[in-house]
């Protein structure tokens, strides 16, 4: 996001207390928050069942059939 356009609201020594950012930049930053997480939480799941994967591999895991995957989803 480029030209961010923020006002800082200050206490009475200057301190920066909170920010004023127009609504229609807010609205494109919780956009791009949400998928910032949808793509961490795909990151994470994918992370997960390559991890199970192996775990199978090595015979840590029991091995499902897809019928059993599926029913679990």
């Amino acid at each position: 996001m480029e030209n961010l356009l923020v006002q800082y609201v200050t206490d009475s020594e200057g301190n920066k207390t909170a920010v004023l950012v127009p609504i229609e930049q807010w609205d494109q930053i919780l956009k791009e928050i949400q998928e910032l997480k949808t793509s961490a939480d795909l990151k994470g799941k994918l992370s997960s069942g390559f991890n199970q994967m192996l775990q199978i591999k090595r015979d840590e895991l029991p091995r499902k059939t897809l019928t059993d995957f599926l029913d679990e989803c």
